[in-house]
């Protein structure tokens, strides 16, 4: 119930100008529909300008920029956004992004206000989408940089006992009505929609190749400047280096859960949307890759012209999938080549 309870504002609002106006009052007509579609564009902007603060307290204007334009046009952030906007990623999205703003904030002052909100925001992008509890991960691997940092990291998560008894509350709170729900329904007090129809899992055997490089729904295939985040994680410095450890695992987690499911292309989808709500991890990476080509004016035009092709390649396919002419799902070789950048 994550994505409604974060769509209910505009619900009400749109619920009010529907009898204002004294049209049907149906969930569909005029303000239902535009309210649901601004609702994920409301939501995408704020979960963009909390990365822009974070970068910006360590990079430069330009780099902050050039980070935003490739996480928003050369990935399919903005196809969820304006497109499948009913879809739950870009509310995930936004939600990873105030995550990570108040990971940090919890780690520098651990208070009743934010430890409260560190569980409350957790639990509510598990609402969102169960399988997201793998973003916990960000709160015991932030700051940790080498292995012998672990057994400090111990010791202060121990220490902050009470933080994380206050944390765990706040989310059994927020996660208590769907909780409820499940078990009014079903007689269950959780279920797993994952695994019906015999949609279960292959751990034993993922589709990480395909999940990664296919032409199918291969992440990198189809938002290749994500790979503008891969030398950024050994150019990390200062607050940005904090995040490298939870953003591998994280997505080593999810990549691993996503290619061991049945369904691993999740449907119809524009690139593979099942990483969609964690790209704000990869922003101080590919802010990282950039700084560092800035530094270097001889590595400014090819990683700019790389970047630049990346974003417009996206975009293209974007509208491509937006038209019809792009498949929704099961693109073959043979199928991208012919149709590469045609509009008709």
């Amino acid at each position: 119930m994550g994505t409604a309870i974060m769509m209910a504002p505009f619900f009400f609002v749109s619920d009010w100008l529907t009898v204002w106006s004294n049209l049907p009052r149906d969930g569909f007509s005029l303000y239902y529909q535009h309210g649901d579609g601004l609702a994920a564009v409301a939501y995408l902007l704020l979960g963009l300008a909390i990365v822009r603060r974070m970068l910006r307290r360590q990079f430069s204007d330009g780099v902050v920029l050039a980070t935003l334009v490739c996480l928003t046009w050369g990935t399919n952030l903005f196809h969820y956004a304006v497109f499948d906007g009913s879809f739950s990623h870009a509310y995930a999205f936004f939600l990873v992004c105030v995550w990570m703003w108040l990971v940090e904030r919890w780690w520098e002052r651990p208070t009743l206000v934010c430890s409260l909100a560190v569980g409350g925001v957790a639990a509510l992008n598990v609402l969102v989408r169960h399988t997201n509890a793998i973003y916990v991960v960000v709160l015991p691997l932030y700051g940790i940089v080498h292995f012998r940092d672990m057994r400090e990291r111990a010791i202060a998560l121990c220490d902050r006992w009470r933080p994380l008894a206050l944390a765990a509350l706040a989310g059994l709170l927020v996660m208590a009505p769907q909780l409820a729900l499940y078990k009014w329904i079903t007689g269950e007090w959780f279920v797993n929609a994952y695994v019906t129809h015999g949609m279960g899992f292959t751990f034993l055997s993922p589709h990480l190749i395909s999940v990664l490089f296919s032409t199918e729904k291969g992440l990198f295939f189809w938002s290749p400047v994500l790979l503008l985040s891969i030398p950024g994680l050994f150019l990390a410095t200062g607050e940005a280096r904090a995040f490298v450890w939870p953003a591998v695992v994280a997505f080593a987690l999810q990549a691993w859960l996503i290619a061991s499911w049945v369904e691993w292309q999740f449907g119809a989808s524009y690139g593979h949307r099942g990483f969609t709500d964690g790209f704000a991890l990869a922003a101080p990476f590919l802010a990282s890759t950039f700084a560092w080509a800035a530094q270097h004016r001889k590595a400014i035009p090819p990683f700019a012209a790389g970047a630049t092709a990346a974003v417009f390649l996206s975009v293209a396919q974007m509208i491509q999938y937006w038209i019809g002419v792009l498949p929704e799902a099961n693109t073959t070789w043979a199928q991208y080549q012919d149709i590469f950048l045609r509009f008709r």
